[in-house]
C-alpha cells in the first residue's frame, strides 16, 4: 500500500545481477603481448581470442593497428607489432550449433513429436530457448581493403577448434515458406539466411545488446549436415548471459521489426541499401543476397 501511495520505492523481488551465473565468466585468457615493449596490451577471453588474434591478423587497440606476427595455443600468447596497413582481417570459419534438450527433459527434434513437444515454451509464440553446444572450426582469414571492403587475398589458417556449450532461441521456419520460395523461384536458404542476419539487427531495438554478443547459425549446404529449418541466434557468452532468454518469448516482434528493416532496405536499394541484412559484424555480411527471399 506505501510503494501504491508513493511512500515507499519497491527494490523488485530480485536484482538484475540474479540473472547472470558468475559460472559464465571465463578463467581462460590470452595475453596480447607488444613485441617491442614487452607489455602486455591486454587479455582476451580464450572462446572469442580466434577472431581477434591469428598469424597475419590485424589488431585494433586503442586507436593503434598493430599485426599479429605469432600466437602460441599453449602458453595462450598473441604477439604484435605496430603496423601502418589499409586493409583488415576477418576470419573465414564455420560453426555448428547442436541443440541439448529443451522444456521438461525433452529431445529437442524428435522424430514423431507428439502433444508434449508441441505445448508452447512461451506464450504467444512457438519460439523456444535451450542450452546447446557451439563448435566453431577456422580454415582462412580474409584480407580487406578498407576502402572498398573488398576481399584481395584469403589466406589459409591452423586453429584448432572452439567449442562451449551456451543457451539458443529460435522458431521453426513452416514447410509452406520453403514452398512458396522454390514456387517463385527463390533461394529459400539465402532466405533463412538473410532473415536471421535482419533479426539480429533488430535485437538493439528490443535488448540492450551489442551484436557482437550474439551468434547466428548460417546454414551452409557444402558441410551436407541435415537440420530442421530454424531461425536460431545463441549468445556468444559460454554459459550464456540472458540474451535468448529474453529474445524467445519476443521472437514474434523481432520478426516483425526485422521485416520492416528489410522493406526499408528495399526502398533504399537505389542508394546501395542493404544494411538491413548485413550482420553488423564480420567481413563478409549479407549485402542483397536473400533480400527478397527473406521477404
Amino acid at each position: 500500500w506505501l510503494v501504491w501511495c508513493g511512500g515507499l520505492v519497491s527494490d523488485g523481488e530480485r536484482g538484475p545481477a540474479n540473472g547472470v551465473s558468475i559460472r559464465t565468466i571465463e578463467e581462460e585468457r590470452y595475453r596480447i603481448v607488444d613485441e617491442a615493449s614487452g607489455r602486455v596490451i591486454e587479455e582476451v577471453e580464450a572462446s572469442k581470442a580466434f577472431w581477434e588474434v591469428y598469424p597475419g591478423a590485424v589488431y585494433l587497440n586503442q586507436a593503434r593497428t598493430y599485426l599479429c606476427t605469432s600466437l602460441d595455443v599453449e602458453s595462450r600468447t598473441a604477439r604484435v607489432r605496430l603496423a601502418d596497413v589499409k586493409y583488415f582481417t576477418g576470419t573465414v570459419d564455420a560453426t555448428t550449433v547442436t541443440l541439448v534438450q529443451h522444456g521438461a527433459q525433452r529431445h529437442a527434434y524428435p522424430d514423431r513429436p507428439g502433444p508434449a513437444h508441441r505445448r508452447p515454451q512461451f506464450p504467444g509464440t512457438t519460439a523456444q530457448c535451450a542450452e546447446c553446444e557451439i563448435r566453431v572450426a577456422f580454415s582462412a582469414y580474409h584480407k580487406i581493403w578498407q576502402g572498398t571492403g573488398r576481399v584481395f587475398d584469403t589466406v589459409s589458417l591452423n586453429l584448432p577448434d572452439v567449442a562451449y556449450k551456451t543457451r539458443a532461441a529460435w522458431i521453426r521456419v513452416p514447410d509452406a515458406a520453403r514452398r512458396e520460395c522454390e514456387d517463385s523461384g527463390l533461394d529459400f536458404r539465402a532466405g533463412v539466411h538473410a532473415a536471421t542476419h535482419a533479426m539480429i539487427n533488430a535485437l538493439p531495438l528490443f535488448l540492450m545488446v551489442n551484436q557482437s554478443d550474439v551468434g547466428a547459425e548460417c546454414d551452409d549446404p557444402q558441410r551436407g549436415h541435415y537440420k530442421p529449418t530454424r531461425i536460431l541466434i545463441f549468445d556468444r557468452q559460454p554459459g550464456g548471459v540472458g540474451i535468448a532468454e529474453r529474445a524467445a518469448p519476443v521472437f514474434p516482434r523481432l520478426l516483425r521489426a526485422a521485416m520492416e528493416l528489410i522493406e526499408e532496405c528495399r526502398d533504399c536499394a537505389h542508394r546501395g541499401g542493404g544494411a538491413g541484412v548485413a550482420k553488423g559484424t564480420g567481413p563478409e555480411g549479407v549485402g542483397s543476397r536473400g533480400r527478397s527471399e527473406a521477404d
